[in-house]
């Protein structure tokens, strides 16, 4: 069974923009990051906020729209419940990468040069189960059958994502940081984490959406 009817092309071509207005706040958001561990909190890293920030907004405005368009509109209630589940959570995505901008630049927090390499490492492992997540949700309106591959590694960058924070966590808290200091780069680690951990449950939730398609 199909997750769309044939006809509904006008949730398919809304559900590429929401997907293209998710791709650009978390590109927006890597950009931010990989700018705050170079350069801290400076005029370019405001502008990334904002521009993450932008798209979290377009990507919400156009999941009201899909949500709105699938009550209305003769998807199969099967069908309709899965979608909504799944970007129910997708959305958690950009929702993360815009709260750790936002409080990144609110709080004025400064990252020590001895956490930075560690701290692009989390980046890159959490923006990889993104990307992986990513590509599935291609696949599962275009191949189903290959879903399953492309999850499968998500598993792998989450539990490196689990080793760098606790690893990161545990030296910031017995270093000579103030402890407000510690409790902010805590938080903020803990966030960058989550992309991976709701990268992970999106990956299994994909799986099962794939199994679905191909009955």
């Amino acid at each position: 069974m199909g997750l769309f009817w044939r006809k509904e092309e006008e949730v398919k071509r809304l559900l590429e923009q929401y997907f293209a207005a998710v791709d650009a706040s978390m590109g927006d958001f890597e950009k931010a990051i990989r700018c705050f561990i170079e350069k801290g909190g400076c005029e370019e890293f405001r502008a990334l906020d904002k521009a993450t920030h932008k798209n979290e907004s377009r990507a919400d405005d156009l999941r009201w729209q899909i949500e709105q368009m699938l009550y209305r509109r003769a998807l199969l209630p099967e069908s309709r419940d899965d979608l909504l589940a799944l970007l129910e959570n997708y959305d958690h995505l950009p929702n993360l990468a815009e709260n750790i901008t936002f409080v990144l630049d609110t709080q004025r927090i400064e990252l020590p040069p001895a956490y930075r390499e560690r701290f692009e490492k989390l980046l890159e492992a959490n923006m990889e189960a993104y990307r992986h997540v990513r590509r599935a949700v291609e696949l599962l309106l275009s191949d189903p059958d290959r879903v399953e591959e492309e999850v499968q590694p998500v598993d792998q960058f989450e539990s490196a994502s689990d080793g760098l924070e606790r690893d990161l966590i545990i030296e910031i808290f017995r270093s000579d940081l103030p402890r407000a200091d510690c409790i902010q780069l805590r938080d903020v680690i803990q966030r960058l984490g989550d992309i991976s951990d709701t990268a992970e449950k999106l990956a299994r939730r994909l799986d099962i959406l794939s199994l679905k398609k191909r009955i």
